[in-house]
């Protein structure tokens, strides 16, 4: 295959260095994201991280009810936690979408499964 120019794209990177959460107790994971619990709360119960700082999928439909969670919580509303699944849609061409247990994970977990794809 022959093309006038290359996008080569390698993981992301959460953008926190400025926010000093060091200062506060707050140290990022292994791979450079803040660490939260399924109700988007940090290591110091009363500050919340959503969104792409906190890993993926890095997509606006997750970071916005990452958002929601966090802030209900924070105001002692009712609300649920973030699920384990949820679905990820990327709007390219052709659709990438997905929910649920990675192929390696039923793997590992022993589970049987199939697989359909749809060209």
């Amino acid at each position: 295959m022959e093309a006038e120019m290359l996008l080569y794209v390698l993981g992301r990177e959460a953008n926190v260095d400025y926010l000093q959460i060091e200062n506060v107790g707050i140290s990022l994971d292994k791979i450079g994201y803040i660490p939260v619990n399924t109700l988007s709360q940090t290591v110091v119960s009363h500050i919340y991280a959503a969104g792409d700082v906190t890993g993926g999928p890095s997509l606006a439909s997750t970071s916005m009810e990452q958002g929601r969670v966090a802030a209900r919580h924070a105001f002692g509303m009712q609300t649920h936690h973030f699920p384990p699944f949820y679905p990820i849609g990327i709007y390219t061409i052709p659709e990438i979408s997905s929910c649920g247990y990675t192929e390696e994970q039923l793997k590992e977990i022993g589970f049987r499964y199939e697989i359909g794809r749809v060209y």
